[in-house]
């Protein structure tokens, strides 16, 4: 209802997404992020180090493949209060939920030089798919709480 109040407030019934919209609507990019959060795109990405390094305590030599699960972060409680919780305002200034978090505990895309080239169409693909359907559609569920199956493509 309030990404609905909130499209219809910049956009319209029927209005176009533009650059200058896009930038007024808070609400669909903090739903969006929460939305990647609670279901990253991907369950995890894979370096090796280059260098010998102490990481978290542990002594990693070069050569390493080192992984970094993408769905552990995202919901514990100890970065994200609430975590099970789909909050939209954690990620709007100003709002009693947001709450300074760690800067590597909700990375969908990855980060830095490796990180998604497509991160950006992506997202910006996202924004106009969720602003097209909620202009058109009333969605909603009334169902039993959906889980999530990470199992992976390989299982049985």
């Amino acid at each position: 209802e309030k990404l609905y109040k909130e499209i219809v407030a910049v956009l319209g019934k029927d209005g176009k997404l533009t650059e200058s919209k896009l930038a007024e609507m808070r609400f669909l990019k903090a739903c969006q992020t929460e939305s990647l959060r609670l279901s990253p795109i991907v369950v995890a990405t894979a370096r090796r180090t280059q260098v010998d390094m102490v990481l978290d305590g542990y002594q990693i030599p070069a050569g390493t493949n080192v992984l970094r699960h993408t769905t552990l972060a995202p919901v514990d409680k100890e970065f994200f209060p609430e975590a099970e919780k789909f909050l939209p305002e954690r990620w709007i200034r100003g709002a009693q939920e947001y709450d300074s978090k760690h800067p590597y505990a909700n990375l969908p895309f990855g980060h830095g030089p490796r990180a998604c080239l497509g991160q950006r169409f992506a997202r910006l693909e996202l924004y106009v798919l969720a602003c097209k359907m909620i202009q058109e559609f009333k969605i909603s569920y009334n169902g039993p709480p959906i889980g999530m199956d990470q199992r992976g493509i390989g299982s049985p």
